[in-house]
């Protein structure tokens, strides 16, 4: 059931509105449910599932298509389709898609300096991407240890691969604890499928803690979930290389990775929904997730300078059934598609899966004067 406070609007369009979705297989089976169906009819939306391999013109009308398959010739069919029916609604473009595919690139949205978002009393929170150095097969490790040195990063780092598009080690991270966990990837030497094309930045403490948010159009959906800390929980390890400790995806982090002591609470409501949005106009994309960390204050120098949070990474059309309430999520989502009068209806919801209570945030708002939000107040 929805949320106390969250009232999803109806359809109140006369005819049901067809939207497609395209999707391989294994993302297609977790995603189209029944339930998701039963949602999005009750608000007047058809959900169609799609075979990328079969023509669009051969499966019906189509008010709106909702995609993530990697293939030139399915951008090329998306292509052909659109020309032919200039209404049809497409999230996304493929290209906007792509651009958050490699992680060389999916940051650039917050340029160099950062987003700085306003608050509702005039407080102000800085919002960065962390500093990366590049990883190419071919480079030299005293090329690498260099660019690090200009950059004044010191170890330990955090290594992921450059391509987030969802192929194979795409979400891969390891640590490298010192100089020689550098050199042993420089050398391709380090672990199995972590890969060969690699970005380095400095691990940030950030109490073990990431705020995941889900932007689904004008909805965004903030979960607070354990994260990287070091030590690394030995729970968490799936291999040790030498100075390179390669670990498990966010998602799958046993709750001990998480330290009840360290002094973190949500971000305010309001910034990460104004950060959502911004986003969402700046990368051109509908349907993504991003990553957001507090740096501790005792780790000035190793992330930029002013930062009151830093924006880890950015993916595309992710795994949306994993939220409570899912799908009613997605069919108000639907329905806004094609709500073209008025302003778009802006909601939130904040869900926080610590085992301990959510306290007071240590944010460094400048001028702050606000009173903490509740981790289930909507805004």
């Amino acid at each position: 059931m929805p949320e106390e406070g969250v009232v999803l609007q109806e359809n109140d369009q006369n005819r049901l509105h067809s939207v497609g979705v395209a999707l391989y297989p294994g993302k297609a089976e977790k995603h189209l449910r029944s339930k998701l169906s039963e949602a999005a009819l009750s608000r007047g939306i058809l959900l169609k599932a799609l075979d990328y391999t079969v023509p669009l013109s051969q499966q019906g009308q189509l008010d709106a298509i909702l995609h993530k398959i990697r293939l030139p010739e399915w951008e090329k069919e998306l292509s052909n389709y659109q020309n032919l029916h200039p209404g049809t609604i497409v999230v996304d473009a493929p290209k906007a898609i792509r651009n958050v595919g490699s992680r060389s690139s999916m940051l650039a949205a917050l340029g160099g300096s950062g987003i700085v978002l306003q608050g509702p009393t005039g407080e102000q929170l800085h919002v960065c991407a962390p500093v990366q150095v590049a990883v190419v097969p071919g480079c030299r490790p005293e090329q690498v240890l260099q660019q690090l040195q200009q950059a004044d990063l010191q170890a330990p780092y955090v290594a992921k691969p450059l391509w987030a598009d969802g192929r194979e080690g795409a979400h891969g991270l390891a640590v490298l604890l010192d100089e020689r966990g550098v050199q042993q990837v420089a050398q391709g030497e380090g672990p199995v499928g972590l890969g060969d094309h690699l970005l380095l930045s400095p691990f940030v403490d950030h109490g073990g803690c990431l705020f995941k948010v889900y932007v689904l159009g004008p909805i965004t959906v903030m979960v607070r979930r354990p994260s990287l800390a070091l030590p690394v929980d030995p729970a968490d390890v799936l291999e040790v290389h030498g100075s390179v400790t390669t670990v498990g995806r966010v998602s799958s982090y046993h709750s001990g990775s998480w330290r009840g002591d360290a002094p973190l609470g949500d971000p305010p409501h309001w910034a990460v929904q104004a950060l959502a949005q911004e986003l969402r106009k700046r990368l051109g994309l509908t349907l993504f997730n991003f990553d957001l960390i507090q740096p501790d204050s005792t780790q000035a120098g190793r992330y930029p300078a002013g930062a009151d949070y830093l924006c880890i990474d950015i993916n595309y059309f992710p795994g949306y059934e994993k939220l409570p309430d899912y799908e009613n999520l997605m069919a108000e989502f639907l329905v806004s598609l094609f709500a073209n009068n008025g302003p778009e209806r802006q909601l939130f919801r904040a869900v926080s899966c610590s085992l301990h209570p959510a306290k007071a945030h240590r944010r460094r708002a400048k001028a702050s004067n606000e009173t903490p939000e509740s981790p289930q107040q909507k805004q």
